[in-house]
């Protein structure tokens, strides 16, 4: 069993029962291993969370960078939009996460989750938006997705259609097309 191995794990139980309801021994009790070798790779329940969510954040940040920007375009901004809207949707695994971690006990000192945006941040910084504001906007960004797209996969049922993503992207952003 390696890292990878037990962060997909996890990320696969806690979609099914919920973060609080993700046991060891369930993560274990699909390979039939013992606590041990999953202590082997990580110490703490805290430190194996921190993973799936470097982990999930490197996702997130690989599936940004197969975005094609154009220079000094308006409309780089609702591709990123986009893509991290249609990633989400793709993997919920990882959305499920990252609702669930805001709220988290387990994980107990804050992480920079602005890492994965620097592509929204650069885009917003050519629009003259200083830092402290830019970064006021992702964070609200990133909180405001999550919760909507949570509200849209898993209680509706149904992916956003383009012109729920271009709604989006303008209520953030102003204007993306």
């Amino acid at each position: 069993m390696d890292k990878r191995d037990i962060v997909e794990r996890i990320l696969k139980s806690i979609k099914e029962s919920k973060l609080e309801k993700t046991s060891i021994t369930k993560i274990l009790s699909e390979k039939h291993e013992s606590p041990g070798s999953l202590y082997y790779h990580f110490k703490s329940k805290d430190k194996m969370y921190k993973e799936v969510l470097h982990y999930s954040f490197g996702e997130i940040e690989n599936s940004l960078e197969k975005v094609k920007l154009r220079k000094d375009s308006i409309k780089n901004l609702y591709r990123l939009t986009e893509r991290l809207i249609n990633f989400f949707e793709e993997r919920d695994d990882i959305l499920l996460f990252m609702i669930i971690y805001k709220g988290s006990s387990y994980i107990k000192s804050k992480t920079d989750s602005k890492r994965f945006l620097e592509r929204f941040k650069k885009e917003l910084e050519k629009e003259g938006i200083d830092e402290e504001l830019t970064d006021l906007k992702l964070r609200a960004f990133t909180g405001g997705l999550c919760e909507i797209l949570y509200t849209s996969i898993f209680i509706h049922e149904k992916y956003l259609t383009e012109k729920e993503i271009l709604e989006i992207c303008e209520l953030f952003w102003g204007e993306c097309k």
